[in-house]
């Protein structure tokens, strides 16, 4: 038969001198317990190419609706659509959006160019 008498009398050091006397050390050591299990786990980043395929993927899927949006004038209508459709507020959109103008606004260069070498 084991004899268990000898652990009757180990002294457990759970760092009670390191604590503060205002300091409830139960809780502060349940605190600590706590902590350890309730971790969460590192979101992993996106590559730039899960980032793009996910783009492309979304745009496919929506682009209609993103150019609609991207042609109205009135805030109320932009709010109104935005409020019908939630799901096109995203990263995904805004990065499209700014896309279509840079690439509105490159077109519109090319033109002016084009018309200033035909009238010179």
């Amino acid at each position: 038969m084991v004899d268990y008498s000898v652990w009757d009398h180990i002294e457990v050091s759970d760092d009670e001198d390191e604590t503060h006397p205002n300091i409830d050390t139960a809780s502060l050591f349940r605190w600590r317990h706590q902590s350890v299990f309730n971790v969460k786990p590192e979101e992993k980043e996106e590559t730039e190419e899960q980032k793009e395929k996910k783009h492309k993927t979304f745009v496919e899927r929506y682009e209609k609706q993103i150019k609609h949006f991207g042609m109205l004038r009135r805030w109320d209508d932009s709010q109104k659509f935005l409020s019908d459709n939630p799901h096109l507020v995203c990263e995904e959109m805004a990065n499209y959006l700014v896309i279509w103008c840079i690439d509105l606004e490159v077109e519109e260069v090319r033109k002016m160019g084009l018309n200033l070498i035909f009238f010179q």
